[in-house]
């Protein structure tokens, strides 16, 4: 699997880590995996927060959708 292969190679803390357990994430609520992929955006939203801050963009991105998917708006998501 390709996030394996990003946490082997640059680490579980890494921000291209993050970035693919994100993706990752939101291909797993598309298919329906809502808990699994609310455990991965959640793991990618930790690492953003610790690398990149509370405020940045791409943390605060995460943290609404995490929000979005667990307030259960799951229709008409992209």
């Amino acid at each position: 699997m390709i996030l394996n292969f990003y946490e082997i190679e640059f680490g579980p803390q890494d921000i291209q880590t993050a970035e693919c357990e994100f993706t990752f994430g939101l291909v797993l609520f598309k298919n329906e995996n809502r808990d699994e992929s609310i455990d991965h955006l959640a793991k990618a939203h930790m690492t953003f927060a610790n690398s990149l801050g509370e405020f940045d963009r791409k943390t605060k991105d995460v943290e609404q959708i995490i929000k979005r998917i667990e307030g259960g708006a799951g229709g008409g998501h992209h």
